[in-house]
């Protein structure tokens, strides 16, 4: 997964669907980091695939491992569910900068 993926905003249905796998893949990635460093399991939320139908519970989902993930890392945490969409995704790829750096990944 490349950490670059998720600074792209997604434009076609392949690319999002790029992003959601590899979104999906660095939270997996972060909680498999934190499990071993802190002994702490992450609750999961189905991150991938995100349909129409299903954005709402993706969001919260989301929102909920951002949240336990960076309250246990000590890092700053986005609120993703009121960002300004144009600055969403950027916003969004710092946040997995900073909690993959806090882990030394």
């Amino acid at each position: 997964m490349s950490l670059a993926t998720l600074f792209k905003m997604p434009v076609t249905p392949a690319d999002f669907a790029e992003w959601t796998f590899s979104n999906m893949t660095d939270h997996n990635d972060i909680a498999a980091s934190i499990k071993r460093k802190f002994g702490v399991v992450i609750l999961k939320f189905v991150l991938e695939p995100v349909t129409e139908a299903g954005l709402q519970a993706f969001l919260l989902g989301h929102q909920a491992m951002h949240t336990q993930e960076a309250t246990l890392l000590g890092v700053d945490n986005q609120d993703f569910l009121s960002a300004d969409f144009g600055a969403w995704y950027d916003e969004h790829a710092d946040q997995h900068r900073r909690e993959r750096a806090a882990l030394g990944m």
